[in-house]
């Protein structure tokens, strides 16, 4: 297929796009996104990717594979999901960038007077 990444682009391609997908959540969760429902959250999140990838592949499971299918997609839509949502509800401080930037320093113990 032409035009494919492949070798060590398409894993440079498939590295970067990850954290870049991954790294919105947060903001995407907290601005934009009604709170206190993970589960329609995560719905909303795995069904335009399903629908596009049935339209793409065109192939229902077969046999056997209905049946993990079926277990994949609870887990995944119905655990992990909502887990992704509730921890980046309760995430106490704003994810920071760490490309070029450099470390902060350690906190240091407060000094005691004598």
């Amino acid at each position: 297929m032409a035009g494919t990444f492949t070798g060590r682009t398409g894993a440079a391609v498939t590295t970067a796009l990850a954290p870049a997908a991954w790294g919105t959540t947060y903001l995407v969760t907290t601005q934009l996104l009604p709170e206190g429902r993970p589960l329609l959250l995560a719905v909303m999140r795995a069904l335009p990717a399903g629908l596009l990838l049935l339209l793409l592949g065109r192939k229902l499971p077969r046999g056997r594979w209905w049946g993990r299918a079926a277990v994949l997609g609870m887990l995944n839509i119905g655990l992990f999901f909502p887990l992704t949502f509730v921890g980046a509800y309760r995430q106490p401080v704003r994810p920071r960038p760490t490309a070029g930037r450099r470390p902060e320093p350690a906190p240091q113990p407060a000094a005691v007077r004598r």
